[in-house]
């Protein structure tokens, strides 16, 4: 009797133990399976090579559509018997199956499916943990050949590095390789140096490229650069890639800001270089500001206007939203301000009009920028105007949680109402293109100095004159900025596309005066003709 007992406990000791390596490879399996999602290959190999469990599934279904049902029905009627009824006094009988035989027949057939179930999950969850070890012993020989090649032949180490790192399912290891691919992609940056060194010694060298600093705005503007379409070896500077199987490959930083770090990126499925912009963590760890801001990105990526700074795409990844947009080749009119000074009035008008259009364009369809100022605009060599960061100021604000009372934005060229901590509307964006619009003609800003100093000043006093500062300025010009500087937005002008028809006027004798060589005299003949043309205030 001992020795049975010795021997049940034998028994259970080993049962529990082989239970618990059960378990522990089920629960490993577990949290195994998000990095296996992430990763096709390996999801694939495992649903390939689960066999114990794919066997099961091939008999739970034959089973289940042939002698299983039957054989648990048989059971249940033997459990559940046919109940006799005796009627008319007793003369004759009549047999009903059991009242409870039919429900329970379903609720049979339900955990039989639901246990089935179960035991397939269990069985691939046990068999995850042996897959993904062999997945990782591949990566591993990948990455040892990639070593290997790492100083001969760069660009192919790096291609090994990339196909063990789509293999490799842990966090700890997944870094690692991540470390050894930009090791890889740096020489092989280096050695394209290189090669492009030597090259100019024949050719000569390239034309210098430009980057701005934009502060507190994203940078998106480049001057052309030579080079052949970007491949592996053409985008070696990349941190990371970014989106649905990595469609874009970030090259380098090119400007960041208040509203995030922008990168000049290639976008593999189009072939096309493309800014793409990571916005700040404020927004983006924020579950709700992130979704609203997928909506604006959405909305906004439906202005096709050619002085609009074109939205593509917005990927959200690892708890990070990024932003795909136009690569804009020119230079920010800030910059280009402080370098030239006020723009020759031909010259000014004719990116005025382009701004005009643009904000216009927004506004009847719905959008309101909320941070018009020379930094978010841009001018290719070709004079083409671009105005960017439609929309990102009104989620900065929502993402720091400001209320009413809290000014948030460029003190010289918001509103009176904004810098009072309302809610910005078109009228704002009006103001602020006045003010923009200022600057242009006159290389200054209305009002100067610190935060508090500007916002006393737009509360209490009014702009001075342009014709002050430039007489060369039109004085029906100087009329209608002042008027779109109105403390009052009812007192600015209907709509940006009024602006918009006044400004245009301007621009159409502009260039007529400027064909005819009398720019000289522009500010002198410009008043006849406004005069029986142009009504400030005028509808659009």
């Amino acid at each position: 009797m001992r020795g049975f007992m010795s021997f049940l406990f034998w028994l259970l000791k080993k049962g529990a133990a082989a239970l618990g390596v059960f378990l522990r490879e089920i629960f490993r399996g577990i949290l195994l399976m998000p990095g296996i999602v992430r990763k096709p290959s390996v999801l694939g190999r495992c649903l390939l090579t689960a066999h114990l469990a794919q066997i099961t599934v091939v008999l739970v279904i034959v089973g289940m559509a042939s002698f299983v049902p039957a054989a648990v029905d048989a059971q249940l009627e033997k459990l559940y018997p046919p109940t006799t009824v005796r009627m008319i006094f007793g003369l004759r009988t009549n047999t009903m199956p059991h009242p409870r035989l039919d429900q329970q027949k379903k609720l049979a057939r339900h955990i039989l499916w639901a246990g089935s179930g179960s035991l397939i999950v269990c069985l691939f969850l046990l068999h995850v943990p042996r897959a993904v070890n062999r997945t990782t012993a591949l990566a591993r020989r990948r990455e040892s050949e990639a070593d290997v090649l790492l100083d001969s032949e760069p660009s192919a180490s790096a291609l090994l590095y990339a196909a063990a790192l789509s293999l490799a399912v842990e966090p700890d290891y997944e870094k690692t390789l991540n470390g050894k691919l930009l090791i890889a992609k740096e020489r092989v940056r280096e050695l394209n140096q290189a090669k492009g060194a030597s090259a100019e010694k024949a050719i000569g060298p390239a034309p210098a490229s430009q980057t701005v600093d934009l502060p507190g705005t994203s940078q998106e503007v480049f001057n052309q650069k030579r080079g052949a379409a970007a491949t592996l070896e053409t985008c070696p500077s990349a941190a990371a890639v970014v989106g649905p199987d990595g469609r874009y490959c970030i090259r380098h930083e090119i400007g960041r800001g208040a509203m995030g770090i922008v990168f000049r990126a290639y976008d593999s499925v189009l072939a096309r270089d493309v800014a793409l912009k990571q916005l700040p963590d404020s927004m983006s760890h924020d579950e709700k500001l992130a979704m609203r801001f997928q909506q604006e990105a959405r909305t906004l990526a439906r202005l096709n206007h050619p002085n609009i700074v074109h939205v593509y795409d917005f990927v959200e990844q690892n708890g990070q939203c990024w932003i795909a947009m136009e690569l804009v080749e020119g230079e920010e009119l800030d910059a280009l301000l402080r370098k030239k000074g006020p723009l020759p009035i031909h010259e000014a008008v004719r990116l005025i009009v382009q701004l005009a259009e643009a904000l216009a364009y927004a506004h009847e369809h719905g959008v309101v920028h909320r941070d018009v100022k020379p930094a978010n605009i841009f001018v290719t060599g070709e004079g083409l105007l671009k105005i960017g960061d439609f929309g990102l100021a009104k989620l900065a604000q929502s993402s720091l949680h400001t209320h009413t009372g809290t000014v948030l934005g460029s003190p010289a060229y918001m509103s009176p109402e904004q810098a009072e901590g309302k809610e910005a509307d078109s009228r704002s964006d009006i103001y602020a293109f006045g003010v923009t619009v200022y600057k242009i003609l006159s290389g200054h800003l209305p009002f100067t100095g610190g935060l508090e100093t500007v916002i006393v000043q737009k509360l209490t006093r009014e702009p001075p004159s342009l014709r002050g500062r430039n007489d060369q300025i039109p004085e029906q010009l100087d009329e209608l900025v002042l008027q779109m500087l109105a403390k009052d937005p009812e007192k600015r002008p209907n709509g940006m596309r009024a602006c918009l028809t006044e400004l245009q006027a301007f621009a159409d004798l502009s260039e007529g005066l400027e064909e005819s060589g009398k720019r000289a005299s522009f500010a002198q003949q410009i008043q006849g003709s406004t005069d029986s043309n142009v009504e400030p205030g005028g509808a659009g």
